[in-house]
């Protein structure tokens, strides 16, 4: 978690100061939270997703049951509730695609990265490729490990002078 906020950080401020010296690079942020209701509104619409919102209905109604008062109730949704980890990823799958053709419909190519300002954000869309330096950085650190280990330790025997 901290890993993607720290990620989103350092390539906002990188995509911050190439927008500052061309203009045609766009950095863009978006609350997530506030508009992912719509997004849901607007996806769920559509026959193909039909499936998808009952699902989704059903998921959200077993959770209000479970969180009241109504024993009963409860029982009977502890037993479905690990339909509420699957569905929530499609779900929220779902949101985000509508969101980029929003974007790309309404913007066009202005912004190239849009972060998402919520709680544990991190990039929602992007235009231009984004590389995956882990390898290198692996490559990096065990190489460097291998190098101290090759290097012959220094022991307080060999600091002393002999007579």
């Amino acid at each position: 978690m901290i890993k993607s906020s720290v990620v989103a950080a350092v390539l906002f401020c990188t995509f911050t100061l190439c927008q500052a010296a061309d203009p045609q690079v766009g950095v863009a942020k978006i609350d997530m939270s506030e508009l992912e209701p719509l997004l849901l509104e607007q996806a769920f619409a559509k026959p193909e997703n039909y499936e998808i919102r009952d699902r989704y209905v059903a998921s959200q109604e077993r959770e209000r049951a479970f969180m009241s008062g109504d024993e009963e109730a409860r029982k009977a949704a502890r037993s479905f509730g690990f339909d509420q980890f699957e569905i929530k990823p499609i779900v929220e799958d779902l949101a985000k695609a509508e969101l980029i053709v929003l974007i790309e419909d309404m913007f066009g190519d202005r912004y190239q990265l849009i972060i998402n300002d919520g709680y544990g954000g991190g990039i929602l869309y992007t235009s231009i490729a984004i590389p995956d330096i882990t390898p290198n950085i692996r490559q990096r650190l065990l190489k460097d490990r291998l190098a101290s280990q090759v290097q012959p330790q220094e022991t307080p025997e060999q600091d002393t002078p002999t007579d």
